[in-house]
């Protein structure tokens, strides 16, 4: 072989090829082009990946001016760029080489490709550095690895995301073995094995970690011999291995393998004998071993690592890498959804992102089009890319696997199988129920031996396994081909409807929702994809097996409080039944009821008669006037007019269906005591209607104030459950009758009750359900009528937290307790605890966009009147002008639906009064001679909106007649008094408080804490007037007894009371009874640590002057009139 030059013209040529190639990709952006060159730019763009022919480069050269001959490209090629400056890597396989024009290599730049006067500066400095060390040859990279012999391919992927842990531990697993150190990676198809492989051999390589050299054994359809000896030749330099079989070849390889720890990668292996015998022999501590392979269990004497899917924040990084532009960041929970349905795998989101790389998609778009294409051979997961590691798509990665099963036609049918089931851990005594034929120690086999072994299957321990999202796919679009779907769709129906009958009650225990919820993933997959197949009777004791998964799946999520969700289910499962069965069917009653009932629960009072009217009919076609199932719609009908206000209705229907189930529970009751027998499944389910219908009943009499006879329906009802005590119903009987006796004023009875049915809900229900925020409700009202104030507070922390935690359902009801909550705290003078709940009753109807309601607007209404209360009138202002607002539109929306109608109307009327006395209360500020214009102008704006609130209360009392909006009349009264007598319109001010006065007195009788408002408010007016003194004595004295039996002692309003009558005994010079007064007054301020203390202080020392005929100082303070309270 004659001596190769390294002098100037060489140089010169060789450089001058390199540069033609550096034009070429910035001229051609790495496409194919007429020239026979194809460039690929890889590794932060200093990588330079070329497939052409010698006589292409011949002609691309002459292009640039450069006249070669094909022995000069080929010298130039084969040994300069390679062997003398090491930066060209040869990629073809060795039987490729022989006499072959066609090439294939990488070159390794010192700059990106873009930076052509660093890369040809640095290649001049590199030529002369060897031409003066002569003895420094071949090496692989221009840089401190140079002579680190390897035949590693290059990595295709834009970016490595999400396996730096793995990589550490890969490397701290082979470095810490005392003999050789064997890993395996492990892990479904497209896990991305290989590619951690490449990246953990690239990274130490140029960490020159194993200076003996790092070799990639490709075992996949080839004899493991032929890489590792080709390496030992021609990478290694040395002489062809001795011996005459390939094994004992190897390991002469091992033997003679040249210094340095060596990295030796088997990739793909499918079975472990294929490479057992082709290991490096234990006791060399120098080899570090890595095997890529699918199959889980390859040997127990090899440490494995298994590989699990992409975080969710990876798979995002991973799509950012290859796509280039802004679409994962401003579609981001779309670009979350797709990461989700490629299933995090690391092959299914580089072919994604390489798609969207070339479309210009939007993620949506790429979403639909995936579910529409699925695995298909032509769909978007199939089409693999030249530069990629993995050698095809998705469902080419999984036929590998499925291919290892060709032979095991009974683990291919239950692979098959499990496709029915949901994405979610299957039990294994499931898939042993839809197999009763086959013996369970060969169905275990065939999960963990093939299927697990194969990685086709996750197992999750205690006897759980799972698919990946994927495989799923793929396994189910293999069973839609199968002659066995039917007969497999109908097993699978048949498992999970008669699973769910155990689960239908409306209510369920704790216990039962955990040993439902891992079923409900699995049954869903029953209403949601395999309904078709639902045989429905499966036995003589299961009827309508069509309603049975449903009712259990919506069991589960009203239980725990998420009706919202099981609204969803019931109107797409009715609307899929109604198209099977038409609009009259027997299956429709169950879910008319059932919807219906959860609507009522919700507020939606309109809608649930609408369906429970429907089920009526359809009951009473099928099974008659007197069946207990229609016996139960109509109870249901009766208590929904209940909660509609309209109490004849209500008790018209309830009553008819007490007596039409009564005559059968007590003939029941006689036959059983004279025959000693059990009650049958129908005269039980009768039992607990008449229950309801006790119950229902008794809150018709509540709702109507007929205490007597609701506490003896209650009663009744609770009697009769006396053996079922650890039922919802039970529960919800006792803090009903807990409820009557706090309205009742008998705290104690209600609280006994209380506790009974806190104990039930507690012990066996879940705290999210409605039961149980309306019972801590109830506890918290009665503890705050008790002045128990911390453990008002704790119950309604607890419910609170409750509400905030709630995902999707807010109820009306349990809104309507914390708003009765706030009430009894602003009516008990708390002003700052009504303030704080009112405050976290508002975030809740934002949390759950509640804000254009009728509701949202009282609670403004509310909060309005606690920041009056509070002296914080700017925040009040603002509040009530929001309030109008709202209400208002609701308001004009609302005229068709006399409910809908008086209650914006309502709403309208209440931000209006808030408005007026808040402005009334801002006029209060301005009471000194300078402010007196204020003072009015403040005081006539509180007039207007005052009397624009009571005009608008008696046209819709003329209209509607509703004693709600009367009621509401007086308070307006109340407070149209106050600003007309700070007017000085006295004659009106006393017509008004003489209303409100009468009409409080007609409403609530005469032992109300409101009458006692009205009175102090008149006396204290004719008490300014200095008039009717008489009268004015004995209001006052009235007000005092009321509220001294009403109120605490140290309430704001009976100081305030106390106060009037010290003025009042002062004016008339009974000194005795001022002082007593004043005392008094001092006293209660001091308890709540009142600021008008030095006030009224002040007050007594000059009332005591003046009982001793002493002239008193002239106070430097303004000596105010009390004022009355709004």
């Amino acid at each position: 072989m004659p001596k190769k030059s390294y002098g100037e013209t060489v140089e010169k040529r060789v450089k001058r090829l390199f540069e033609v190639l550096l034009d070429h990709v910035a001229h051609c952006q790495c496409e194919d082009n007429d020239w026979g060159v194809k460039l690929a730019l890889g590794e932060e763009e200093k990588l330079l990946q070329v497939k052409t022919n010698v006589a292409a480069l011949v002609r691309l050269a002459e292009q640039k001016g450069e006249k070669l001959t094909k022995d000069q490209v080929r010298d130039a090629i084969s040994h300069y760029l390679a062997d003398y400056l090491g930066i060209l890597r040869d990629e073809r396989h060795e039987n490729e080489k022989q006499g072959c024009e066609e090439w294939r290599f990488s070159l390794t730049l010192w700059a990106k490709c873009g930076d052509k006067t660093t890369n040809l500066t640095k290649f001049s400095e590199e030529w002369h550095k060897r031409r003066s060390e002569p003895s420094k040859k071949a090496v692989t990279k221009p840089e401190a690895n140079a002579f680190i012999p390897h035949n590693l391919k290059n990595s295709g992927i834009a970016k490595f995301v999400g396996r730096e842990t793995v990589l550490n531990q890969l490397h701290e697993k082979l470095q810490k073995a005392e003999r050789i150190a064997i890993s395996t990676l492990s892990g479904m198809g497209g896990i991305g094995k290989t590619e951690l492989a490449l990246q953990y051999a690239w990274q130490e390589y140029r960490k020159t970690t194993y200076q003996g050299g790092v070799c990639w054994v490709d075992v996949k359809g080839n004899d493991p011999s032929f890489d590792i000896i080709s390496f030992f030749e021609y990478k290694l330099k040395l002489d062809k291995p001795q011996g005459r079989t390939s094994i004992e070849q190897v390991q002469d390889c091992w033997q003679n393998w040249i210094d340095g720890d060596v990295l030796i990668i088997f990739d793909d292996v499918r079975n472990a004998d294929r490479i057992f015998e082709y290991l490096p022999p234990y006791e060399f501590k120098k080899f570090k071993v890595i095997i890529t392979t699918r199959c889980e269990y390859l040997s127990d004497k090899i440490e494995n690592i298994h590989l699990e899917e992409l975080s969710e924040n990876d798979s995002l990084d991973l799509l950012r890498s290859y796509i280039g532009d802004d679409r994962i960041d401003t579609e981001i929970e779309e670009s979350k959804l797709l990461c989700q349905d490629l299933g995090y795998l690391p092959l299914a989101l580089e072919l994604i992102a390489r798609l969207l790389k070339r479309r210009s998609w939007t993620i949506q778009d790429t979403i639909n089009r995936l579910r529409d294409k699925g695995l298909k051979d032509n769909g978007l997961l199939g089409e693999r890319h030249t530069e990629m590691t993995a050698k095809g798509g998705v469902k080419a990665a999984f036929d590998l696997s499925w291919y290892e099963l060709k032979d095991e036609p009974k683990t291919q049918k239950l692979a098959l199988y499990l496709s029915l089931f949901a994405i979610a851990p299957i039990k294994q005594t499931w898939i042993n129920e839809l197999f009763p034929n086959e013996d369970e120690y060969d169905i275990e086999k065939w999960l963990i031996d093939n299927l697990v072994g194969l990685n086709l299957v996750k197992s999750r321990g205690s006897n759980e396994y799972e698919l990946h999202r994927l495989i799923h796919l793929y396994l189910g679009e293999k069973l839609d081909q199968c002659e066995f779907l039917t007969t497999a769709k109908q097993q699978y129906c048949k498992l999970f409807c008669l699973k769910s009958k155990k689960f239908t009650q409306q209510i369920l225990s704790l216990q039962k929702i955990e040993e439902l919820k891992p079923l409900i993933p699995h049954i869903k997959q029953v209403t949601q994809h395999h309904y078709n197949y639902i045989a429905d009777n499966y036995n003589d004791n299961i009827p309508h097996d069509w309603n049975l998964p449903i009712k259990a799946v919506n069991a589960f999520y009203v239980s725990q409080g998420f009706s919202s969700q099981a609204i969803q289910n019931f109107e797409e499962y009715i609307k899929i039944t109604e198209n099977k069965f038409g609009n009259s069917d027997i299956h429709l009653m169950v879910l008319y009821n059932d919807l219906a009932l959860i609507l009522k629960e919700n507020g939606q009072y309109d809608r649930a008669m609408e369906f429970l009217k429907k089920a009526l009919l359809v009951a009473k076609k099928y099974l008659g006037e007197n069946n207990d199932q229609t016996l139960t719609i109509t109870n249901a009908i009766g208590d929904t007019y209940r909660e509609m206000k309209d109490y004849d209705k209500a008790e018209e229907t309830l009553t008819y269906v007490y007596y039409n189930i009564l005559g059968d529970v007590i003939n029941d009751v006689i036959k059983r005591k004279s025959n000693n027998t059990l009650p049958n499944e129908e005269v039980v389910k009768k039992f607990f209607v008449f229950i309801l219908v006790n119950n229902n009943l008794a809150l018709v009499y509540q709702g109507q104030k007929r205490y007597n006879e609701a506490e003896n329906c209650y009663k009744l009802a609770l009697q009769s459950l006396e053996k079922y005590r650890e039922t919802i119903y039970f529960a919800q009987v006792s803090n009903n009758l807990g409820g009557l006796y706090l309205e009742m004023g008998k705290q104690e009875e209600a609280e006994n009750y209380f506790k009974q049915a806190r104990q039930i809900n507690k012990e066996t229900f879940d705290p999210k359900y409605t039961t149980n925020r309306l019972n801590l409700g109830h506890f918290a009202l009665l503890y705050i009528n008790q002045n128990r104030l911390d453990e008002a507070e704790e119950l309604l922390l607890e419910l609170l937290e409750i509400q905030f935690n709630l995902l999707d359902d807010l109820e009306p009801d349990s809104l309507k307790y914390l708003h009765e909550i706030a009430s009894e705290y602003f009516n008990k003078g708390f002003y700052d605890q009504a303030e704080e709940l009112s405050l976290k009753i508002n975030q809740l109807y934002k949390k759950f966009q509640l804000t254009n309601s009728i509701e949202y607007c009282e609670s403004l209404n509310f909060l309005a009147a606690s920041y009056t209360r509070v002296n914080k009138l700017e925040d009040s202002i603002k509040l009530s002008i929001e309030a109008i607002a709202i209400g208002e539109k609701l308001f004009y929306e609302s005229k068709i639906d006399r409910n809908s109608y008086t209650s914006s109307s309502l709403t309208i009327i209440e931000s209006y009064t808030n408005l007026g006395i808040a402005l009334w209360n801002v006029a209060q500020k301005f009471n000194q001679p300078p402010q007196l214009n204020q003072r009015i102008n403040f005081l006539l704006e509180a007039e207007i909106y005052t009397r624009q609130s009571l005009e608008l209360c008696q046209l819709i009392f003329e209209r509607t007649n509703d004693k709600t909006v009367q009621y509401r009349e007086s308070h307006i009264h109340n407070n149209f008094g106050l600003i007309l007598e700070d007017l000085e319109k006295y004659s009106e001010a006393e017509k008004s408080y003489k209303i409100a006065l009468s009409l409080r007195r007609k409403e609530l009788g005469n032992e109300h804490y409101l009458v006692g408002q009205s009175l102090l408010n008149l006396a204290a007016c004719y008490d300014w007037q200095k008039k009717n003194d008489e009268q004015t004595e004995q209001m006052l004295l009235e007000c005092e007894r009321i509220w001294e039996k009403l109120l605490e002692p140290s309430h704001p309003e009976i100081v305030h009371c106390y106060a009037c009558l010290a003025k009042f005994y002062d004016r008339k010079r009974q000194f005795k009874k001022a002082i007593g007064y004043f005392h008094k007054t001092i006293e209660n301020c001091r308890i709540r640590q009142d600021g008008s203390i030095d006030f009224y202080q002040r007050k007594l020392e000059e009332c005591i002057k003046r009982s001793q005929n002493l002239k008193p100082k002239k106070s430097s303070q303004s000596s105010n009139k009390p004022k009355g309270f709004g």
